[in-house]
């Protein structure tokens, strides 16, 4: 990638940068006018992928379900989306706080296309941003124990398996934010 703004900066109009191969890349909160946008991208996703993220290879979400999905709730919820040239949602990545308000749970996905490209690494330091922003201070997620390269991906951003849950079907990964190292 060229043009490589700070990683890990807060969503705005300066986290833009052209991909190897040209792509036109912006990085930014969801909105209300992605809807569409955001159905063709989770139609798009491979059954795999789509097992991956949402636990079943076949879903797909109502208009309803996709226009709640691009209007979070600002207390509770904060969705980042990478889109590529203007029309394409190339990934996506939301935490919803906990009822404690202390932590988040995350989830996120890129499109087939552009896995393997740096997007995952970047939206989720964008996503951690906006939650020491917000004063949070742990994140964690879910993955299923087949998922092995979301694990390792996990590992490589500083995200620890919980103990007991490395045998379960579903795995529990935590991260501590706010220190130096995080």
């Amino acid at each position: 990638m060229t043009n490589d703004p700070q990683d890990g900066a807060p969503p705005g109009p300066d986290n833009r940068w052209t991909a190897a191969d040209g792509a036109s890349l912006v990085l930014r909160p969801i909105a209300p006018a992605d809807i569409d946008m955001a159905g063709r991208f989770i139609d798009a996703l491979s059954y795999g992928t789509r097992y991956f993220r949402f636990g079943k290879g076949d879903t797909r979400f109502s208009g309803e379900e996709l226009a709640q999905v691009c209007t979070p709730d600002p207390d509770t919820r904060s969705h980042l989306i990478v889109v590529a040239n203007g029309t394409t949602m190339a990934a996506s990545a939301r935490y919803f706080v906990q009822d404690d308000g202390t932590g988040c749970e995350f989830a996120l996905v890129v499109a087939d296309a552009w896995q393997g490209r740096g997007l995952g690494s970047r939206l989720l330091r964008a996503l951690i941003a906006d939650a020491v922003q917000r004063g949070l201070s742990a994140m964690h997620c879910e993955v299923l124990a087949t998922n092995v390269r979301m694990q390792d991906f996990l590992r490589k951003q500083g995200f620890l398996p919980v103990s007991g849950s490395e045998g379960a079907p579903v795995r529990r990964f935590n991260r501590l934010l706010g220190r130096p190292d995080a």
